[in-house]
């Protein structure tokens, strides 16, 4: 705790002296005919995905696009959104949150952009003072966030960094599906109604595409962010060899570098013929792996945005329920491919506001009170050929 305190007390110091120098640093030089947007955008790949289907709607208006987003999809946004912006800064999460010295190179490169029009950060969970230094440092005529929830910040803090903001978008703090609340967003900065944008997100054709995978397969995504969200390697298992044995397709195992134990296990169980690509490929190699799979079997929400993004036909979420209504499942009006199985207790609930009410912030349910024949089942019923 006291460690703590010290280094928020030199991070306080260090830019304190940064505000004073920093009319000094010189700023970067861009060809900029037109307005000029400075998106902030730090928050998880899944969230980007559910945002970047609106940007070609702002370049009308702000033809010189500035991205501030997470490093963790950098390569994503260099394979598929390169030609949206005029310069991409990429910030380490973990290091920006822990090393006041990294931080303050953030702000540095953010106040070296120089003057634009507008600012814009439309997380809906704005994340706090730190993240919010962004915004403050970044000259800008105009700046507009979302009023937004406590979720990442407590309720003080959220209304004193309310004032970096020249305008914040109201909305009742209920759970609402995200793509819907960035739509929201969209609607009210343009000053148009945007409801007739294609609700399908849609990546161009992805041509990372890996050597040596079968011809036809199913894709097991194994991995998810915290541990009391992963389903048992003995499930998957029971799950792979239906599929393989039904529908006659090799299995392909994926996740991040975190699960390749795990991976190493189901690959064991499964014997000859599983590909096991855990921690072995990147964002942009995974989209080729999801979009020529014929079935995707996921641990993991975040994973799904991208098979919806390419518009897959065969995707099916284990899913404890955490933020329930708000990044899974997703309403039948914005995709209606995507199958997701939660714990009987969720199910059980008598409304779906119910659901909401209760998960739609987190879920502590134990993901393994799902069967594997709950899945099967599922499978059975909903695969399209």
């Amino acid at each position: 705790m006291v460690k703590r305190i010290i280094k928020r007390v030199i991070y306080s110091v260090v830019k304190f002296f940064f505000y004073i120098y920093r009319p000094f640093i010189k700023k970067d030089s861009f060809s900029r005919k037109g307005k000029s947007l400075v998106i902030l955008k730090p928050d998880a790949l899944g969230d980007y995905i559910l945002f970047r289907n609106f940007i070609p709607c702002l370049l009308n208006d702000y033809p010189n696009v500035i991205l501030i987003g997470n490093h963790a999809w950098k390569d994503v946004v260099h394979f598929f959104d390169d030609g949206l912006f005029i310069k991409s800064i990429f910030l380490n999460r973990k290091r920006f949150f822990k090393d006041f010295i990294y931080r303050i190179s953030i702000l540095i490169q953010a106040h070296k952009i120089g003057c634009v029009d507008l600012l814009i950060y439309p997380c809906f969970s704005r994340e706090g003072q730190r993240v919010e230094d962004i915004c403050s440092i970044i000259s800008a005529k105009e700046k507009i966030a979302w009023f937004g929830d406590t979720t990442n910040q407590p309720f003080t803090e959220r209304n004193h960094t309310a004032k970096i903001y020249t305008k914040l978008i109201q909305s009742t703090e209920r759970v609402e599906f995200e793509f819907k609340r960035n739509r929201n967003f969209l609607s009210v900065l343009l000053g148009s109604d945007i409801k007739n944008l294609p609700s399908v997100l849609m990546l161009p054709d992805n041509n990372a595409k890996l050597d040596d995978l079968p011809e036809r397969y199913a894709l097991l995504f194994i991995g998810a962010s915290a541990i009391f969200r992963q389903w048992s390697i003995e499930k998957f298992a029971q799950v792979a060899e239906f599929i393989r044995s039904e529908y006659n397709l090799a299995i392909v195992i994926g996740g991040g570098p975190s699960d390749q134990v795990r991976a190493g296990e189901l690959a064991a169980v499964l014997g000859k013929g599983t590909v096991n690509l855990a921690g072995k490929t990147t964002l942009v190699e995974l989209g080729s792996l999801i979009e020529h799979s014929i079935i995707l079997v996921s641990n993991e929400t975040g994973i799904p945005h991208i098979a919806v993004a390419l518009k897959h036909k065969n995707i099916f979420v284990i899913s404890n329920g955490n933020h329930y209504g708000r990044f899974t499942p997703y309403p039948p009006d914005v995709f209606n491919s995507y199958n997701a199985i939660y714990p009987d207790k969720l199910l059980k609930m008598e409304s779906e506001d119910d659901r909401i009410n209760c998960y739609g912030r987190g879920s502590d349910l134990d993901i393994e009170d799902i069967s594997a024949n709950t899945v099967i089942n599922l499978i059975k019923n909903k695969f399209t050929r």
